[in-house]
């Protein structure tokens, strides 16, 4: 059974406040930290829920500018994380989901099993990106990340599969290779799925190269980064 997270979550949290309260106007920060604190002490799944809905609004939907240091520091807390692709309502989102309780494994389950079936669009990218974070990974979130990246909505699916270190760890083939060749059906450049020529695998290598006979036949174009992963080649 997979468990909690291992690392500190008061570490993480640290860190995005950090980096939101970069972005913010003193207004929005103090109803992130008020937000924050009512969450800590306690509070019902309707007043979660409610506060995710309603975080745009209080903080735009701005780009994060983090340094290269800063990048450095999360990749050290979780490997393969990269904050810098996030949007600052995404990185608070985050933050907030990072008070759920994670010691019951079914309350948990639970919540975020609802988070993600009832979530619009952009909550669902920002659970999405948040997938690296989040306890039990196995057990609760696998299912959930696997069932985004069949979403009709293109960004959601991009929240997945692209910057994301999560199908690297935890996709199995089959799951991963499904991923990869809707990528490239989407014109989604490769070189953004994490680790890609660490699961390369010859199944997937066989349907890139029907992928791209099919494309050459059609006289469509052909991606530099398809033929390198048909011929198990990846230079990245």
């Amino acid at each position: 059974m997979s468990t909690p997270l291992s690392v500190p979550v008061s570490a993480i949290r640290a860190l995005l406040l950090d980096w939101v309260s970069q972005q913010l106007t003193p207004a929005a920060l103090d109803w992130v930290l008020q937000k924050e604190h009512l969450l800590n002490e306690g509070h019902s799944n309707l007043d979660f829920y409610l506060t995710l809905g309603t975080v745009p609004r209080h903080t735009g939907k701005g780009a994060v500018n983090l340094t290269s240091d800063q990048i450095i520091q999360a990749q050290a807390l979780i490997p393969g994380w990269q904050p810098q692709y996030d949007r600052v309502d995404q990185l608070v989102r985050i933050l907030f989901l990072l008070e759920l309780p994670t010691l019951h494994l079914d309350t948990y389950k639970q919540i975020v099993q609802l988070l993600f079936t009832t979530a619009e669009t952009g909550e669902l990218v920002a659970f999405c990106r948040a997938l690296p974070l989040l306890s039990y990974p196995k057990t609760v979130l696998l299912p959930l990340a696997t069932e985004a990246l069949r979403h009709n909505v293109l960004d959601v699916f991009k929240a997945v599969a692209c910057n994301n270190p999560f199908p690297y760890q935890y996709f199995d083939d089959a799951a991963f290779n499904q991923m990869v060749l809707k990528a490239a059906f989407n014109n989604i450049d490769l070189n953004s799925i994490y680790r890609l020529n660490h699961r390369s695998n010859e199944a997937l290598q066989d349907m890139m190269t029907d992928f791209v006979a099919e494309r050459r036949a059609a006289g469509r174009s052909v991606a530099p980064s398809w033929l390198e992963l048909s011929t198990g080649c990846l230079a990245y």
